[in-house]
């Protein structure tokens, strides 16, 4: 018996394709999936990466505030000590001054022979 050759797919042809179809698929759904996977992790590093910003923020404007307060407290403390300093000047000038006097005084007595 002679076969027909009829147009159309042997069932070989059709099994093979049915085959190709199935491994492309299974890339598919596997490149799907990492591709998925993915976009969830690239979503939990761009929401870190922004509490990660707003912590450093946090953190700048904290030390922004207590090197303010720093700076106050060094500038109250350097007047302080400028007027101290001034006042314990005008005391050894007054103090200076006396024993120079005391000295020149003892000395013209000295002199005059008191």
């Amino acid at each position: 018996m002679k076969l027909k050759y009829t147009r159309g797919f042997t069932l070989i042809e059709l099994m093979v394709a049915l085959v190709v179809a199935g491994l492309l698929m299974g890339v598919l759904v596997g490149l799907s999936g990492a591709v998925q996977k993915s976009l969830g992790f690239s979503k939990e590093i761009t929401e870190l990466q922004a509490n990660l910003r707003f912590a450093v923020k946090t953190v700048v404007d904290d030390i922004s505030r207590v090197a303010e307060g720093i700076r106050a407290r060094l500038d109250q403390a350097t007047a302080r000590s400028e007027m101290l300093a001034g006042s314990l000047d005008a005391q050894m000038d007054e103090v200076l001054e006396k024993s120079t006097l005391e000295a020149q005084l003892a000395e013209r007595k000295a002199r005059l022979g008191l």
